[in-house]
């Protein structure tokens, strides 16, 4: 999988809209599609449900770094005592 980020909250919700449609047995939506691709233009080769995974993936990865550095600042915080 490439790196990338997403910061954008639109899209995680482009990401899951799709991945609830194709659960559904639906095509998402054409205008989301475009979207999300987008979002990840490192990945337009894949398939639509491969693309929404890594972006929700990607956005879940990237919130835990954010949690894991804001934890330990705070453990480091408490080390200084």
């Amino acid at each position: 999988m490439q790196e990338y980020v997403v910061e954008d909250l639109a899209a995680l919700e482009l990401a899951v809209r799709a991945l609830t449609a194709i659960i559904e047995h639906c095509r998402p939506d054409s205008t989301d599609i475009e979207k999300l691709r987008r979002f990840a233009p490192l990945l337009t080769d894949r398939a639509i449900d491969e693309l929404a995974f890594d972006v929700v993936y990607a956005e879940l990865k990237r919130r835990e770094e954010v949690r894991q550095v804001k934890l330990g600042g705070r453990l480091h915080d408490r080390n200084s005592l």
